[in-house]
């Protein structure tokens, strides 16, 4: 008999069992009184992860993988600054809302999601190359923001922890990517699909353009917006046929030679059609959007809200990608009692508004069923508390509710903090109903220790 539990296949998911991730940031600033400033910033990352049981290899098979010293410009522009106008030329960093956990309208930066413990705002925001000119009208401030190139979440889709596939993903799709990318390292993985698309179209064909108006009256602040460029998660399509290929294969960790026949078939022809079998696209819409900020005694009240005309989900059956039109909402408030004690709580809701937008010119869309992590109606709570205790020591907890669909993230830390050190221990906890984030990611559950020091 033959254990199935420690036989190599194409369609197991390998797991990160530990991690250890090193990070160093500059930034530099020189300011000319009030009417220029130029800004540097970059970030040099290297991380070393225990992995076992990769596809293709056995269930308790376990090795040292290191990624490469991963180099990164951050934040690098010049900034001119008048009486009435004030611009900005470079890779810059622009925040659009006011809330905290759900951003709905922080549409003009990609992000860093392939850890999603990553927290540090510097780390997990990327600055994207931008002109951004702020026009005084004397009642309000008209921004105005052109970027000419497209710049995507950094997110995985195969081999990491925080990847798209997970051991919940159907099984045709993990053994898509077991056979062909089992024995890549997830950057590997990720840096050719973007390759790939990069390759199909012309360099300008993400440019966006952004406006923004903000007021100032009373103890209110508000501002709206308008956005047309590209969603930042990415849209994936795998060809039905090559995954029901997959699917009927005999063996998983022996495909037979007409098993394969069959599958190099069904690529080709998608490849033939519309460049398939698998595709990655960011979709383009028209992101409308506004918030209000004012107080009421202690407490700090703000309104985020925003419409999209398309957004991208992903399906339970086969993980490829939806795009709907989406509403959202986000209230929130803040308390605040001297320096190091923060109340934050946020009320969330997104409604997902039809028809679909076709994006991908096949004849089976492929992506018909509920969806994964969302379903029509959502609506979830946030909360961070952070408190200092004799001015070193730091408890703070974060925490996520999903009301629809019932899905939990918890992280409670405690920290030793001082001017230039700081280290904090704490606990991740992760679950919730099938097919919502906390379900499809509680093998994450985790301890982990952060460490920082400024100089």
């Amino acid at each position: 008999m033959t254990d199935g539990a420690r036989t190599p296949n194409e369609q197991q998911v390998g797991y990160e069992r530990a991690s250890s991730v090193s990070q160093a940031y500059l930034d530099v600033r020189y300011t000319r009184g009030r009417s220029f400033q130029a800004v540097l910033s970059g970030s040099l990352a290297y991380t070393a992860s225990l992995m076992e049981g990769r596809a293709g290899e056995r269930f308790d098979s376990r090795e040292v993988r290191t990624v490469l010293v991963e180099p990164l410009l951050r934040e690098a522009y010049l900034g001119f600054y008048g009486e009435r106008v004030d611009v900005r030329l470079g890779q810059q960093r622009i925040v659009w809302g006011n809330s905290d956990a759900a951003a709905p309208n922080d549409v003009l930066n990609a992000r860093d999601t392939r850890n999603r413990m990553q927290l540090d705002p510097e780390m997990l925001h990327l600055p994207t190359l931008a002109a951004r000119a702020d026009f005084d009208l004397g009642v309000a401030v008209l921004g105005v923001v052109a970027q000419p190139f497209f710049v995507p979440d950094r997110a995985s889709i195969y081999g990491a922890n925080w990847s798209l596939v997970q051991p919940d993903a159907p099984r045709h799709v993990r053994k898509f990517f077991g056979t062909y990318g089992g024995d890549r390292d997830p950057a590997a993985i990720d840096g050719a699909l973007v390759r790939a698309r990069a390759s199909s179209e012309n360099a300008l064909a993400g440019a966006s353009i952004g406006t923004s108006l903000r007021f100032h009256f009373g103890s209110f602040d508000a501002s709206y917006y308008y956005h047309y460029g590209r969603d930042r998660t990415p849209f994936v399509y795998l060809d039905p046929n090559v995954a029901a290929a997959f699917d009927a294969a005999k063996s998983d960790s022996n495909p037979t030679g007409e098993d394969f026949e069959v599958i190099y078939g069904a690529q080709k022809k998608a490849a033939a059609s519309y460049g398939g079998p698998f595709v990655v696209q960011y979709v383009r819409r028209h992101h409308v959007g506004t918030d209000l900020t004012t107080t009421v005694g202690p407490l700090v009240l703000r309104l985020d809200a925003a419409f999209d005309s398309a957004m991208t989900f992903y399906t339970k059956q086969n993980l490829n990608s939806v795009a709907r039109p989406t509403a959202q909402a986000v209230l929130g408030a803040e308390y605040q009692r001297g320096f190091g004690k923060v109340v934050v709580l946020e009320a969330s809701y997104m409604r997902l508004l039809g028809p679909e937008v076709p994006i991908v010119p096949a004849p089976n869309q492929a992506n018909g069923g509920p969806l994964l992590f969302v379903k029509d109606d959502n609506l979830g709570v946030a909360n961070v508390v952070r408190w200092t205790f004799f001015e070193n020591v730091v408890v703070e907890a974060r925490s996520f509710l999903g009301v629809q669909p019932l899905s939990w993230v918890l992280r409670p830390e405690v920290g030793w903090a001082t001017p230039s050190f700081t280290a904090r221990v704490g606990y991740l906890l992760i679950d919730g109903e099938g097919g919502s984030f906390g379900s499809y990611y509680r093998r994450n559950e985790t301890v982990y220790l952060t460490t920082r020091y400024a100089f």
